[in-house]
């Protein structure tokens, strides 16, 4: 099985790159779901806070507090994956 993993990409870049109609054509099954985050939170956090992974793939918007609403709008247009707000 191959595995496809869209990691720090919005839906609608995801959608730019996959041919839809060359997977049916293929007879390609295509799945997907959630990833359990909380699970990995600690761990992630940690490694993050002591500078050994860099969360910018998914973090990829920075706001301040007064940009609250606009990081909102951002995420639910799709333009932004998610948004980290420095107050």
């Amino acid at each position: 099985m191959l595995r496809l993993v869209a990691q720090g990409l919005t839906d609608a870049q995801v959608a730019e790159q996959l041919n839809l109609g060359r997977l049916f054509g293929s007879d390609i099954a295509l799945r997907g779901g959630v990833a359990p985050v909380r699970a990995y939170l600690p761990e992630l956090l940690a490694e993050v806070l002591a500078g050994r992974l860099d969360p910018s793939a998914v973090l990829d918007v920075t706001i301040d507090l007064d940009g609250v609403p606009a990081g909102y709008a951002a995420m639910d247009q799709h333009t932004a994956m998610k948004v980290m707000v420095h107050p």
